[in-house]
């Protein structure tokens, strides 16, 4: 039970890792873009 726990804990905050990575990485595409259009 501690075990899954932890298990969860540890899938939540990797999906919050990959999340924010990503949502980083479209941000600077976005900026990018932006800069290329303009």
């Amino acid at each position: 039970d501690g075990f899954l726990f932890f298990l969860k804990n540890v899938s939540l905050g990797l999906n919050k890792y990959v999340l924010t990575e990503a949502f980083g990485d479209y941000a600077r595409l976005g900026r990018i873009s932006a800069l290329v259009f303009l």
